[in-house]
């Protein structure tokens, strides 16, 4: 092994954050010799990896732990964050994972609201992975803030990945007569098709009661909050409700509710739920009984409370 070439691949490889790939192509060798060479640098000493550990008072190890064992999750990342600045780190930490976990080829599903929009606002432009798919999993929030839409979530974060964008130019929740016409539509059929086979679906966990963002834009109606209330709804993921033991509320509302339905979700090979602060404790909660996320990004006071919850 030529242990010069050895050290000029390693730099790139290490230093320069240059793939495999590429230097495969600049010295004219096949990827497989380049990993061999990185191999082989790493046993004879030549490359020496460290992991240090992050300041303690950034990230909780044990409570990330505790949850991933309770909820049978595969990743939970919880960030000891001030709660004013809690949306853009978490944001950041969720963007980080989302592009950890991309390969070429996939599709990503996105829901709606602040969360999600704190994770889209923080992926950086980027051409590492091709031809990728953003698909918005539920339909519009009409009276939500512009920057919290399913739709302008989903052509921004394309925009940034230079992916294809595919939109569901329809409400949330519609009258009976209406949904029946329009997932009746070739076009919103194809887009709840799409949605149904993402690889990675980023969803928000929402509240009900008078922190919901649905109950804030009023759209919907008080009458309708209380109803589902009364029948032990405590959240919502992608429009659809949520008892605190992690059952859908089967309503009225959920027959004429577009987008995907949570058996789907659960189809979905990767779900990064993002959710944080004391009023969202009892929706992530029934979130993660619900079966459907297998990631969960939260603040440590917001993990706290879940595990004092578990414990009480």
């Amino acid at each position: 092994m030529d242990d010069r070439l050895v050290i000029k691949v390693s730099k790139w490889y290490y230093e320069d954050q240059v793939t495999q790939e590429e230097i495969a192509r600049r010295v004219g060798i096949s990827r497989s010799t380049i990993s061999r060479m990185l191999t082989y640098a790493r046993r004879q000493g030549i490359v020496k990896i460290t992991v240090e550990s992050p300041p303690s008072e950034l990230f909780d190890f044990g409570l990330e732990t505790f949850l991933e064992s309770q909820f049978g999750l595969s990743e939970v990342l919880v960030c000891n964050c001030d709660p004013q600045s809690s949306g853009s780190v978490l944001g950041a930490m969720a963007a980080d994972l989302l592009l950890r976990n991309l390969t070429s080829g996939q599709s990503i599903g996105l829901s709606w609201g602040r969360s999600v929009a704190a994770v889209v606002d923080a992926v950086p432009r980027t051409r590492d992975v091709n031809d990728l798919t953003v698909v918005a999993l539920s339909g519009g929030v009409g009276a939500v803030k512009q920057g919290y839409l399913g739709n302008t979530l989903v052509l921004k974060l394309a925009e940034r990945l230079n992916a294809q964008a595919i939109t569901l130019d329809a409400p949330a929740i519609l009258q009976q007569e209406t949904y029946q016409r329009l997932v009746a539509e070739p076009a919103v059929a194809r887009v709840l098709e799409c949605a149904q086979t993402v690889d990675i679906a980023l969803v928000g966990i929402g509240a009900v009661g008078v922190f919901s963002t649905l109950t804030a834009t009023e759209y919907l109606a008080p009458h309708m909050v209380a109803t589902l209330e009364s029948m032990g709804a405590v959240g919502d993921l992608c429009s659809r409700f949520y008892s605190a033991d992690g059952q859908l509320i089967d309503s009225d509302l959920d027959r004429r509710t577009i987008g995907i339905t949570f058996d789907a979700l659960k189809r979905v090979p990767r779900v990064i739920g993002i959710a944080w602060g004391q009023e969202k404790v009892l929706a992530i909660l029934g979130a993660l009984r619900l079966g459907v996320l297998n990631v969960l990004v939260t603040d440590k006071m917001t993990a706290l409370l879940l595990k004092h919850s578990l414990e009480a």
